[in-house]
């Protein structure tokens, strides 16, 4: 018998004998494991992985994504669960069952991510996977008993779904908020490695089986898979907490209604592209307009018939600009642009027409319909005042010289207007 592990296997006098480990400095290293203590190992940690998650979720309970996920775990575990009796309950199902269980339960894993992190559901997919998985399984146990293919085809199909999981929690991730999530989708990438590794010495082996699974293979899964759960639950633990943050500055930079940048946020970012103007001698120009009549069409249509309105707005001002252009909700129904390094006026008062244009039409609420139009007004900064208020005031008063006159007025043959109160956002 070789230098090794000699792992006991319940139910029989069968003894598995593993490869021995070398140390790096030649000295052997006899490690004797018995494999049904690293099965044990590996569902309490499961289950433990599985009742933190759930914690979590109890504490958290807007955040989505996390009951699937302690679902997920929770089948592992009872897929381990599972394996040991193969050897005191008779026949084929029992071999499928817990592979069944298990694949469930990493999609359940892969699901529960995939709604944490706003992805859209591939049930498509799922099905897809799930299919092939049964049919695969369920020839090389019914049709051609190979154990060798069996496990190898089995442990590369959660191989495929435990990298899913990694790339879903690494992509899409600002990089800021990437020291938190890309650890946990580096266990996943690790587990994954060590199912890819399991499934091709499968194939690797004697198509009898005999001699199948290497003890290299089987315990680097059990031991990856220990660090997997562990690192994903105190790595899901802090995205949860980094998210419900991000929402909170999310809530105080942002409209609720609409979506769309705040006043305070607004503010924030024109003192900067001032500044930056300032520096680069360079032209910002500030876009004000305000919804015509909008008393009436709340009147007409009802508060929720104007909140509405006010999202049909905000999505038609945010199709007709491009992503650079600061669009925001600074007021009921006054909303702001703001274009760093201006150009030419003639544009900006055609990019104001064509603001005009995505929002002219009707709105229908409740059986009741209401015209909708904006007005809009426009000052460049430095070129037609020299300070950021000023800026905000005469964009203000152009607006408002529209919605009288409807035309619009020329930056400069409104600077007198400056003297006059206006309002401020």
């Amino acid at each position: 018998m070789p230098a090794g592990w000699e792992l006991p296997w319940p139910g029989g006098s069968e003894t598995r004998v593993f490869p021995g480990i070398r140390s790096y400095y030649g000295l052997k290293t006899l490690l004797k494991l018995d494999l049904l203590t690293l099965d044990v190992v590996t569902i309490v940690n499961l289950l433990a992985t599985a009742v933190a998650i759930f914690v979590i979720w109890s504490l958290n309970k807007r955040v989505t994504g996390l009951r699937r996920s302690a679902l997920g775990f929770l089948l592992l575990a009872i897929g381990f669960v599972t394996i040991p009796l193969r050897m005191y309950v008779p026949g084929k199902v029992m071999i499928l069952l817990p592979n069944l269980i298990t694949f469930a339960g990493t999609l359940f894993i892969l699901d529960g991510i995939g709604a944490f992190r706003g992805f859209q559901r591939k049930t498509g997919w799922f099905s897809l996977l799930s299919l092939v998985y049964t049919g695969w399984l369920c020839y090389w146990l019914f049709i051609d008993d190979r154990m060798n293919f069996r496990v190898a085809a089995g442990s590369l199909f959660l191989a495929v779904i435990i990298f899913w999981c990694g790339c879903a929690m690494a992509v899409d991730v600002p990089s800021r908020d990437r020291p938190v999530y890309w650890p946990s989708a580096f266990v996943f990438m690790v587990e994954g490695i060590a199912l890819l590794f399991r499934g091709v010495s499968g194939f690797a082996n004697r198509p009898d089986g005999s001699g199948f699974m290497p003890g290299t293979a089987e315990t680097i899964g059990l031991f990856t898979l220990n660090l997997s759960a562990v690192g994903y639950a105190f790595g899901l633990s802090m995205a949860t907490n980094l998210k419900l943050q991000r929402e909170t500055e999310r809530l105080a930079f942002h409209d609720m209604l609409t979506d769309l940048p705040n006043r305070r946020l607004f503010e924030e970012r024109l003192e900067t592209a001032a500044s930056r103007a300032k520096a680069d001698d360079l032209s910002i120009a500030l876009i004000y307009c305000d919804i015509d009549d909008f008393k009436g069409i709340n009147d007409t249509l009802g508060h929720e018939g104007g909140d509405k309105a006010l999202r049909v707005v905000s999505e038609a001002l945010r199709h007709a600009v491009s992503e650079d252009v600061c669009l925001a909700r600074v007021g009921g129904d006054e909303f702001v642009l703001l274009i760093e390094n201006a150009r030419a006026r003639d544009e900006i008062h055609a990019l104001m027409e064509r603001l005009r244009m995505a929002v002219d039409g009707a709105i229908e609420f409740g059986g009741r319909k209401a015209s909708l139009r904006i007005s809009c007004g426009v000052a460049l900064y430095p070129d037609d005042v020299g300070s950021v208020s000023d800026l905000i005031r005469l964009a203000d008063a152009g607006m408002y010289m529209m919605k009288q006159h409807g035309r619009f007025a020329p930056g400069k043959a409104m600077a007198a207007m400056l003297a006059a109160p206006t309002r401020s956002i």
